[in-house]
């Protein structure tokens, strides 16, 4: 296996391209956790994997607790 397709294994697996997610929290549930310590970056963080997702929609999921942050 080449560098370059274990590096496209990585990005694919971490749902960074090629997502199958739809939503927040299936963002999360597929990855298992995130790290949450820095609110920004977590918001970036999920929104990196959802394109079409904007910040308002990472604050439902938090304010509706779709997605939880500890």
């Amino acid at each position: 296996m080449t560098d370059a397709e274990i590096v496209r294994l990585r990005l694919v697996n971490q749902q960074i391209v090629a997502t199958r997610c739809q939503d927040p929290a299936q963002v999360v549930s597929s990855l298992g956790a995130m790290p949450a310590q820095d609110y920004l970056g977590t918001l970036w963080a999920i929104g990196l994997r959802l394109p079409d997702a904007t910040e308002q929609d990472m604050e439902r999921a938090i304010a509706d607790r779709t997605i939880v942050r500890t």
